[in-house]
Formats: C-alpha cells, structure tokens, sequence
C-alpha cells in the first residue's frame, strides 16, 4: 500500500483546491449572512408573525443616506 505524499500530486491540484476551499468559505458565509436577516423566522411557536409586531413609526432599513430616522430598529 503506498502512501499519498504531496510530492506525488500534480501541480494543478494546488490552486484548484485554493479556488474550492475560498468558493466553499463564500458560500458559508453568505448563508449565514442571509439566515440573520430580519425577514427570518427560525421560531414559528414563540411570534409566528413578526412583521405584524413592527410600528408604522419604526423602520428596518439597514441604511439611510440621511441618518434621520425617528426610532432604531432591533431584533
């Protein structure tokens, strides 16, 4: 039985795992940003619906060029 050494591999490997492993960390991370948005529900027995507990006077706008707004948003 031989052993898999890294001087054995082809040179083509190493950046092809380089580009794998970066796709890999983007993806992950773009999952997680999207699963913290404030539109996700993870909890449908404790408020099954949470757009209805927003005030007309509260905004969930993540930025406003302005910066003027009346009350802050928080989860």
């Amino acid at each position: 039985m031989s052993k898999l050494k890294l001087s054995n591999m082809p040179s083509g490997v190493y950046p092809l795992a380089a580009v794998m492993g970066a796709f890999i960390c983007g993806v992950t991370w773009y999952g997680f940003r999207l699963a913290r948005g404030p539109d996700v529900v993870w909890s449908r027995k404790t408020n099954p619906y949470p757009w209805l507990s927003i005030q007309p006077n509260m905004t969930t706008k993540i930025y406003d060029p302005h910066g003027d707004f009346e009350k802050s948003w928080s989860r």
